[in-house]
């Protein structure tokens, strides 16, 4: 199954997201989002995840298709 969205950073937006994860003044929130989208970056400082991977290694539950 094709990504319906497809990540890519740019290595600014990936510097701005590791600091927020990094900070520990961040919160929750903030965290997991900014966590989430450096996990998915498709880009070629990424993991590329796909939402599988990114479900068990979030330590989340992985969407149903």
């Amino acid at each position: 199954m094709n990504p319906r969205y497809r990540v890519m950073l740019t290595e600014q937006e990936r510097q701005e997201l590791e600091t927020l994860t990094k900070t520990a003044k961040t919160n929750a929130k903030r965290f997991l989002y900014a966590r989430s989208l450096l996990l998915c970056d498709a880009g070629p400082q990424g993991p590329a995840w796909t939402v599988g991977g990114y479900g068990g290694g979030h330590g989340g539950d992985t969407p149903h298709d």
